[in-house]
């Protein structure tokens, strides 16, 4: 029989060399296979269905509206805080379609030129959604950065007490 002792050191107590290795080694620790799945969660919960997107070559985001534009709207005022840029997008789409909808006119109840304000509402609910997919593709985009960040990885070995060989291994018990 052979007894092996063996110094585990914390993240924390490595030195840079150590710290860097385990760091590049261990890079995918925080990327799971469903790691975008709060914010579809979060999108869903908005009233946007988020049905595919593609952070490498293609940059693209896929989805659909399940509420109307103006329910989205509210719904994204309300859940993100003033000065974002979902915020923004969501006060800027219900300010510029109320201006929209109050330039047209009525007469005798009927309103004029009514094929003209929908192509217009249309135009302007197209590009809205165009716009919140997009930044929720930023959103997904900044998750995946943060995920694969030395900052997060040091913190998930900090939390976790995770315990490392002198030269950066992770030893697992």
């Amino acid at each position: 029989m052979n007894t092996h002792t063996i110094t585990t050191f914390l993240f924390s107590e490595l030195n840079e060399k150590a710290k860097e290795f385990a760091l590049n080694k261990y890079r995918e620790l925080g990327i799971s296979d469903y790691w975008y799945e709060d914010t579809f969660y979060n999108a869903k919960e908005n009233g946007i269905r988020l049905t595919g997107f593609d952070l490498d070559r293609g940059q693209k985001i896929e989805g659909e509206f399940i509420w109307s534009e103006i329910e989205v709207a509210e719904k994204l005022e309300d859940e993100f805080g003033e000065g974002t840029n979902m915020n923004n997008l969501a006060s800027a789409f219900l300010k510029d379609r109320l201006q929209i909808c109050d330039s047209y006119e009525f007469v005798d109840g009927a309103l004029i030129k009514e094929d003209e304000l929908e192509a217009e509402l249309n135009d302007l609910e197209y590009q809205f959604q165009k716009d919140v997919l997009q930044e929720y593709w930023k959103l997904l985009q900044f998750e995946y950065e943060y995920l694969f960040s030395d900052e997060f990885l040091a913190d998930h070995f900090d939390n976790n007490e995770s315990q490392f060989t002198e030269n950066g291994k992770l030893f697992i018990f």
